[in-house]
């Protein structure tokens, strides 16, 4: 049988080995370098949160300037301005985003909503695509 005073020591040798010898924790799991690294990804989440903003402002100027000509034509103006001018907008959440094609992204999103009478949440789960136009600036082409 293995004393005490050996297991203890063993412990402390193994624990000892974990820890880096210069003195840092070791990095944390390393992100997709392929999706985080690149300005694109970057851009398209800015873009996606500014529209995600307006709607959470009722801004619907501003959203409907992130707009591409392609989503706009996908929904009529009322259901655009309903979709800012909800009354109920309460918080957003995005998800990480995923790169379909060069210039294109889609960010997976919940918009949290609570029912005026009934102080109820509702969750709204869908997502929003992103893309760069040949001005190389980015808009939103679909709306959540």
């Amino acid at each position: 049988m293995l004393s005490r005073y050996f297991c203890a020591n063993l412990l402390l040798i193994l624990f000892a080995a974990a820890i880096p010898s210069d003195g840092t924790r070791s990095p944390a799991k390393p992100v997709h370098a392929s999706t985080h690294s690149d300005l694109g990804y970057t851009s398209a989440l800015d873009s996606a949160n500014r529209l995600l903003e307006a709607w959470h402002n009722h801004d619907s100027e501003a959203g409907m300037a992130l707009l591409s000509g392609r989503a706009k034509k996908n929904a009529s103006v009322s259901e655009i301005e309903s979709f800012f001018d909800g009354s109920d907008a309460s918080a957003y959440e995005v998800v990480h985003g995923e790169r379909l094609k060069p210039g294109v992204y889609e960010f997976p999103v919940v918009l949290f909503t609570v029912h005026e009478r009934s102080g109820e949440v509702h969750r709204h789960f869908s997502s929003i695509l992103v893309s760069r136009t040949s001005n190389h600036e980015w808009v939103i082409d679909k709306l959540p």
